[in-house]
């Protein structure tokens, strides 16, 4: 935003002998300069952390045409550098000292520069013994002797070698000389400025005296201490200048200037901080720039350096001070800049001094107190701002010639409205586009959009300062308009706070007044409301509310309720039509606790709040409603410290699971199985919703499930149907019939997923709307079923002439080894199981297990019962414990966890072996954070598992397999019998029976039958096959005579009987070779 933005102090090079190119990268390396000292005429020091520098070759015509011009000057080199590398002493006294002082003569014949020599050595030259060596001294060393003159060392030599320390320190030494030549010459245009400035001055009094001359002589002083980075210095003259226009504005001598000004376009809106816009040095030069723009120009180069320096306070104050001041002189000339153009400029300066302090606000790094000071002064600049759309708003009829909005005009009296009288005013209109927009909107939309959203940029300054009661204003200020627009629920809320804020700050006045303003925008809000509509207010500070705690009562057939605390603060006591809590829980489920038509006495009252939903889970107390006629008193408890609770599921309740089935048949459709237990509620009628949640599971249509209804006694499943229903389903709710207390109905849903032999999971919601009692209530709940098959089996064939021989290898599938009850095979309708091997005891499968099946042709069922004891046993043992201590509510959520956290500790190996169950010890600790959020149940609920598990460590396998015998889990593997085409079977028969002598010849037959036994389409009596026999003989042990390999053909039934002779080399059993048919 600068004027010279960019300029940089010149340096200039003499370069006759192409050595800039060698040495500019490393040059330019070392730049910017830094850490120079500069000692100020008065005796000052100040300190230039850095130096930028603009190298440029060197002409002739370096040099100022008037030094008065301080754009010229601040071109000027104030260093220059001549670049020499002659290393023979001869050419140096011929001809390179004759160059040296011709261009030194140009150089010192100007004013206030500096120079010097820089002798350039390269790395071979700078080794040569001979040079080295040479007794008549270097050339360097004569530039020094003819040009060190004034004991003034004007010479330097830079060494361009691959050492990078000796390179270092030979451009540190060039870098110095050059920081001293830079100051001098510095220092020597300050002292002529200072001097030329001080004798300028001194003719104030005289006739032709010339402001703006003086001007530009001091701004090239200015300009000189910002190009050296000492912006303390430039702010001082311009400060200095500003102090001097005043006395010339005070002594009314303006001839140096035109016209007041601000008759260009866009002068109401322009950036007040941009010096380029126009060009005002030179209308300045030209004594013909207008006090409108010569101002505005001093004022944005104020503010510049005060950028530069990192100081958005001082800006943000100083156009304050500026905008009020300059403000009056222009309305002043009204008439002449027209009107509205004051309000315009004053928005637009206020705008564009914000927005660039914001900018270099996030480029700098402020203390608080700093922090505070910023954003008190750009509330100011914002109020500033919103002041005018006030003025702008009563003119334009957008908003009432009333208070507050009339403070902005400076008295209680309304703008002139257009008349005849203003027609002989000049004709202006506003160039801010969103002021333009705003004022000229027909139905306040744009006009209050702006309004509002600079009233609250303000308020948010405010209150990131000291200035409350200014925020506090403005809070009143948005109100009015508010009530003004007849958005009395808006103006009413925001009116709610301020009357009690100003009493606290001792403004009892103003507090009143707001008071009755309050009591006129909720006559209104009444007047307004339609039938039916409510009234929303905060519970503060007329009530406070908490939510205690969830109480789980058993024997209460309602199910859990919430404890509410509700202190009343007024004095009187009234009877409130509905208090509702809210909670929610992460699987976007909500229930809602409530209670009618109760008294609220003064002080502290408590109320246990029931619930028509029932869904288990951990709830975060969310919102809260206290309904009194048409008001509603709300309090959101998640803005404060939230409060977790844990609802579980009441076992007086109807209640619903969805489980995997006990009977697993591969092949067929897979199916859930649904249980809903009455409890103690009887049920007059209600649906069950299944909502799959997990991704790629699906429940196909149907028109109905058959369902059974069992009785339950005291948690006990009777084995006995009492009676069987058909659910029609409709629109995918299921009808349930009524249904008495102390009854399960379960009914079976199949589905469809990617089903394999990798444990998956699968959520389903459901979801249960029943009627008991004259009343509708809803059951939720999201089951994970594990769909997994704890056991695999592979089979082997082994085919015979009439049967076949099946090796069945079942293993275990997963990481928990599982109890094999039994195993059977299952024939068909057309083929029989000859031998079936079974177990003589329930084994542990933990691996691999065998058995070998002899099956005569059939597709077959492998049936294999196994049983998850220890699961069962772990149920059936903390459900014991929990009705015992009156926790059975807690049944569902510790069965769920002990699966999940309790069972990793069994040692199943150990098990199987011992029959002993371990647990190992317990971890507190992970007790502690799983029942977190129970509240007062954490202890009882600790001492719970501290039983089990001790019960748990002293269980044996007679305590377990109690459970086993009712408690059986059967998967049916389909076992397809392959067929085979055909089917040779090979017989090898030795003639002798007894056993052989080594080197002795026996004679054997090799008998091949053809069987199309295993053959579903058996082929006629005249097909004809080809095949070949190969015997296969390992000849260290046996000596073949006859053929080894031979083609033959046969038919289906015929036997074919081919010669051979074995010769055994060995002793001992010797394997009978073998035979293969293709």
């Amino acid at each position: 935003m600068g004027v010279h933005d960019g300029k940089k102090v010149t340096v200039t090079y003499f370069d006759e002998y192409e050595i800039w190119s060698q040495m500019a990268d490393g040059f330019y390396a070392h730049l910017p300069l830094r850490n120079l000292h500069w000692k100020s005429p008065k005796g000052q020091i100040r300190n230039i952390n850095t130096l930028d520098i603009d190298a440029k070759r060197f002409t002739p015509d370096s040099m100022e045409k008037q030094h008065m011009m301080p754009e010229t000057l601040l071109e000027k080199p104030y260093l220059n550098l001549y670049l020499v590398n002659c290393e023979d002493n001869e050419l140096y006294r011929t001809t390179v000292r004759q160059k040296i002082r011709d261009w030194m003569n140009i150089v010192t014949s100007k004013r206030n520069q500096e120079w010097l020599i820089v002798y350039v050595t390269k790395q071979e030259t700078f080794r040569n013994a001979a040079r080295y060596f040479n007794m008549k001294g270097t050339v360097f060393d004569k530039i020094k002797a003819d040009y060190n003159i004034n004991k003034r060392d004007r010479c330097v030599q830079l060494r361009i070698l691959e050492n990078d320390v000796e390179d270092y320190e030979s451009w540190q030494d060039l870098m110095a000389k050059m920081k001293e030549g830079i100051l001098t010459s510095f220092n020597q245009h300050v002292v002529q400025y200072e001097e030329d400035i001080r004798l300028f001055d001194s003719h104030r009094s005289m006739i032709g005296w010339n402001y703006c001359r003086f001007f530009i002589l001091k701004e090239g002083l200015a300009l000189t201490f910002e190009v050296m980075n000492l912006y303390e210095e430039a702010l001082v003259q311009y400060d200095e200048l500003e102090a001097s226009f005043f006395q010339v504005l005070k002594d009314r001598a303006l001839a140096w200037f035109g016209s007041f000004g601000a008759t260009d376009h866009e002068d109401d809106s322009a950036n007040i901080l941009d010096v380029k816009k126009k060009s005002y040095r030179d209308l300045i030069m030209q004594n013909a720039i207008p006090e409108f723009d010569f101002r505005s120009y001093l004022f944005a180069r104020q503010c510049q350096l005060l950028g530069r320096l990192q100081r958005p306070v001082d800006i943000c104050r100083r156009a304050q001070l500026f905008i009020s001041t300059f403000g009056r002189a222009i309305k002043e000339q009204q008439a002449n800049v027209g009107e509205h153009f004051l309000e315009s400029w004053i928005y637009s300066s206020c705008m564009s001094v914000v927005n660039e302090c914001e900018e270099l606000f996030s480029l700098t790094s402020l203390d608080d107190h700093t922090l505070m000071a910023f954003n008190a002064a750009k509330g100011e600049l914002l109020d500033l701002a919103r002041k005018q759309l006030d003025k702008l708003g009563i003119y334009y009829g957008h908003l009432p010639d009333s208070l507050p909005f009339i403070t902005a005009l400076g008295e209680a009296t309304p703008p002139t409205l257009p008349d005849l009288e203003n027609e002989n005013k000049k004709k202006f209109t506003i160039t801010n586009k969103e002021l333009k927009e705003a004022i000229e909107s027909a139905d306040y939309s744009q006009f209050d959009l702006l309004y509002l959203s600079l009233t609250n940029r303000a308020l948010k300054a405010y209150e990131g300062s000291t200035r409350v009661r200014s925020s506090y204003r403005l809070s009143g200020d948005v109100a009015a308009l508010q009530f003004h627009r007849k958005n009395f629920e808006s103006a009413s809320q925001l009116m709610e706070d301020l009357p009690w804020r100003y009493g606290e700050q001792g403004w009892t006045v103003v507090e009143n007044k707001e008071v009755t303003f309050y009591a006129e925008e909720v006559k209104k809000l009444c007047e307004s409301l339609e039938k039916g509509e409510e009234i929303l207010r905060p519970f503060k500070p007329m009530f406070s509310v908490s939510v205690v705690s969830v109480v789980d009562d058993i024997t209460d057939e309602d199910g859990p309720y919430l404890s509410v605390e509700l202190t009343n603060l007024l004095p009187t006591s009234f009877t409130f039509n509905d208090l509702v809590v809210r909670l929610v829980s992460g699987q976007a489920e909500e229930i809602w606790f409530g209670i009618r038509d109760q008294e609220l006495k003064p002080g502290l009252n408590k109320y246990n709040l029931y619930s028509d939903n029932s869904a288990s889970g951990n709830y975060v107390a969310e919102n809260v409603h206290l309904s009194v006629g048409k008001v509603v008193f709300t309090q959101n408890f998640l803005e404060s410290k939230k409060k977790s609770f844990r609802i579980n599921e009441h076992p007086a309740v109807l209640r619903a699971q969805i489980t995997a089935p006990d009977d697993i048949r591969i092949g067929e459709q897979q199916y859930f199985v649904v249980q809903m237990f009455t409890g103690l509620t009887s049920v007059t009628k209600g649906t069950i919703m299944l909502e799959p949640l997990s991704e790629g599971l699906t429940f196909p249509e149907t028109d109905k499930y058959h369902a059974t209804v069992k009785l339950v006694n005291e948690g006990v499943i009777s084995k006995e149907i009492h009676s069987e229903e058909d659910l029609e389903v409709s629109l995918n709710q299921i009808r349930i019939p009524p249904a008495q207390p102390s009854q399960l109905i379960q009914f079976n849903v199949p589905y469809d997923c990617s089903w394999g032999a990798i444990e998956h999971k699968e959520q389903i919601k459901v979801t249960v709307m029943y009627e008991s009692k004259e009343k509708s209530r809803v059951f939720t709940a999201v089951d994970t079923v594990k769909i997994w098959l704890p056991l695999t089996v592979t089979e082997l064939n082994i085919f015979r002439d009439d049967c076949l021989f099946l090796k069945m290898d079942v293993a275990l599938n997963g990481s928990l080894p599982v109890r094999i009850l039994g195993t059977s095979l299952v024939p068909s309708k057309v083929y029989e199981v000859v031998d079936v091997p079974s177990l003589a005891s329930p084994t542990v499968i933990t691996s691999v297990k065998s058995r070998n099946l002899r099956v005569l042709r059939s597709t077959l069922l492998l049936l294999t019962e196994h049983s998850k004891t220890i699961e069962k046993f772990v149920a059936h043992t903390l459900n014991n414990i929990l009705k015992s201590k009156n926790l059975l509510q807690h049944s569902r959520f510790l069965l769920e966890n002990a699966k999940e956290y309790l069972l990793r500790s069994v040692d199943y190996v150990s098990y199987g072996m011992t029959d002993a169950l371990d647990l190992g010890e317990l971890d507190v600790t992970q007790c502690e954070i799983l029942f977190a959020s129970h509240g007062a149940f954490k202890e009882s609920l600790i001492e719970v598992v501290k039983e089990f598990w001790q019960v748990c460590n002293q269980a044996t396998y007679e305590d377990i397999a109690i459970f086993s015998n009712d408690l059986k889990f059967t998967i049916s593997f389909p076992v397809d019998v392959p067929s085979s085409k055909i089917l040779n079977t090979v017989e090898l028969v030795i003639s002798k029976p007894n056993d052989l002598i080594v080197g002795e010849p026996c004679h054997c037959r090799l008998i091949i039958r053809h069987s199309s036994y295993w053959n579903y389409m058996p082929p006629t009596d005249k097909d004809t096959f080809e095949f070949y026999y190969d015997v296969h003989v390992d000849f260290d042990n046996w000596l073949l005579a006859g053929h080894k390999k031979l083609c033959f053909s046969s038919k289906v039934g015929e036997t074919k009987e081919f010669p051979i002779t074995l010769v055994p080399l060995k002793t001992g059993s010797l394997l009978v070779p073998l035979v293969r048919v293709a």
